[in-house]
């Protein structure tokens, strides 16, 4: 699969029917999720993010007040109110409220090893027969993501596919059960 970039990856989803459920894990300022429902013909994204740094566990070096970040991108996704869902959650909390598979799952949230691990871990038992588990920035600022990505993908001889971009790659893997 050839996917030139990460903007194009809604167009995959509708061209291989994948248009029930999706989540964004990491949504920062809504920029992508804005971009992504306004070329998925999906019915549902749900939007995962805390958008707060005093959580366990939470990466240390971010330390900005996040609520700006997050009534961004509240009024940047508004005009999709009717097909988007905020979950002001964890992953992993976001995770057991979503009790339903999934069509698609976009990692964009803590990008160290372990965080991206556990993320994988989270989310692909709620990824349906021929859905697809992504994420963003395979590269080499962040070799957390390609470690744990490459490390899942050896473990169950998936097929991985990265997008084109010079930068801040992103990565597919499409659930084959």
């Amino acid at each position: 699969m050839l996917i030139r970039m990460r903007e194009d990856i809604a167009g995959v989803l509708n061209q291989l029917g994948l248009t029930q459920v999706a989540v964004e894990v990491g949504v920062d300022r809504g920029g992508f999720a804005r971009d992504f429902l306004s070329k998925w013909d999906g019915d549902c994204l749900y939007c995962v993010d805390p958008w707060q740094t005093d959580l366990p566990g939470y990466v240390d070096h971010i330390s900005w007040n996040r609520e700006p970040d997050y009534h961004i991108a509240v009024a940047a996704l508004a005009q999709f109110c009717d097909r988007v869902r905020i979950l002001r959650h964890t992953s992993e909390q976001a995770a057991r409220m979503i009790w339903h598979e999934v069509d698609f799952v976009y990692l964009d949230a803590d990008h160290s090893y372990e965080a991206v691990k556990l993320d994988i871990q989270t989310w692909w038992p709620k990824v349906r027969a021929g859905g697809i588990l992504a994420g963003h920035d395979w590269d080499e600022e962040h070799p957390g993501v390609e470690g744990a990505v490459s490390e899942f993908v050896r473990e169950r001889g998936l097929e991985l596919w990265l997008t084109t971009e010079a930068r801040y790659k992103s990565w597919l893997v499409r659930n084959p059960q």
